[in-house]
């Protein structure tokens, strides 16, 4: 079931009503997909960072503990 979106005060939005969809009420675009966002990197780490002092420090931040 569609509307045009003035029941809710919104203009000429698409609206929706479906029972696999959550929302209630008028969905537009922005609404119905979500923002991916890529970061690219060499490994390098934000100061300020603590430095690990002793090779105990350094095992404990390793991935495997």
């Amino acid at each position: 079931r569609l509307h045009g979106g003035p029941q809710f005060g919104l203009g000429p939005d698409m609206g929706s009503n479906s029972t696999r969809v959550h929302g209630r009420g008028p969905l537009i675009l922005s609404k119905l997909t979500i923002e991916k966002y890529m970061v690219l990197g060499t490994g390098q780490l934000q100061q300020p960072h603590p430095v690990p002092q002793t090779y105990q420090d350094a095992m404990m931040l390793s991935a495997k503990f």
